[in-house]
């Protein structure tokens, strides 16, 4: 996942709704899609910090 500029709308219902309806994610397969976005979401950012020359926390 690439996310451009702030990703604060995602912490409240209406944003992370809206962006699961854009991804085609119905509530109920949240379950299933959250552990491989995220760890991917990891990567991206630990490969981001790296490359910066800072630290992974």
């Amino acid at each position: 996942m690439i996310f451009h500029g702030s990703i604060r709308n995602l912490m409240y219902e209406t944003g992370m709704s809206c962006y699961l309806y854009a991804r085609g994610v119905l509530l109920k397969e949240f379950n299933q899609f959250a552990p491989h976005y995220s760890a991917q979401l990891k990567i991206q950012t630990q490969k981001m910090s790296l490359d910066q020359g800072r630290e992974f926390i």
